[in-house]
Order: C-alpha cells, then structure tokens, then sequence
C-alpha cells in the first residue's frame, strides 16, 4: 500500500476583523450576543451559526465563504490565513485564476501545515508551484 502526495487546493474568503466599533453589528450578523463580563467584551456565539468557537472578541477576525462562517483568534488566523496582496496571496491566487477572489479577501494558508512560502524562492522545492515562480 502506497499513499501519494497531494497539496490542497488554497481558497479565499471574505474577511473582517471584530472591533470595539463593530461589535454590535457583527453579533447581530451571526446571531450573537454581546456580553460584557468585567473589562471584557466579547460576542457569545450561535453554535449553529459558528460552530468552531463559543466567544469572539475584539482583535478576532470572522471569515465568511459560501454564506458560512468561522471566527478565528488573531494569532490562529495569522498563521492560517494571508492577505490577497502578499506574496503568497499573489501565488496562491495563480492558481485560483478561473475563481472570483474578492480583492479584499484572504487566502488560506492550511495547504502547507509545516511550511510558509515567504517568496518565489521557497516555490523551488515544490514541484506543483515551482511553476509559479517564473
């Protein structure tokens, strides 16, 4: 039994991060509840709506794609996903050519769990993408 190598395809969702100045906005968007707990914030989340969390806050980012949504933490989202206009969106987005990307949107960075592309150099070592580079 043998098992072959495939990379996963990249995919661009629509982005906006939860601020102090949307928070409310945003909850009635997924059907949340703004809760203030102390100093803190937050929007208690539909499950049914974002299944991936229970709370949102201030600094997190929600993603939509194909009218579903997932909200992410700031860290958890930076090392998942990459702004269209950086190098690896630029890349990524190569490939996605026959897909409207919304010029705002993000492409997700999950195709490589262990390595980041940082620029057409890194391509070399990937035969699918080496392409790219050129």
């Amino acid at each position: 039994m043998e098992f072959t190598q495939f990379i996963r395809k990249p995919f661009a969702v629509e982005v906006m991060e939860i601020t102090a100045d949307n928070i409310e906005e945003v909850a009635e968007l997924i059907n949340g509840e703004v809760v203030t707990k102390g100093e803190k914030t937050f929007i208690q989340l539909n499950r049914r709506v974002i299944p991936n969390v229970n709370r949102a806050f201030v600094g997190w980012f929600l993603t939509r794609l194909d009218g579903k949504f997932r909200c992410y933490s700031a860290k958890v989202f930076n090392e998942q996903f990459a702004s269209r206009e950086s190098e690896v969106g630029y890349y990524f987005g190569k490939m996605l050519e026959n897909e409207e990307i919304p010029e705002t949107g993000y492409v997700a960075l999950n195709v490589f769990e262990q390595e980041a592309i940082h620029s057409a150099e890194d391509l070399d070592g990937i035969p699918a993408l080496s392409a790219l580079g050129d």
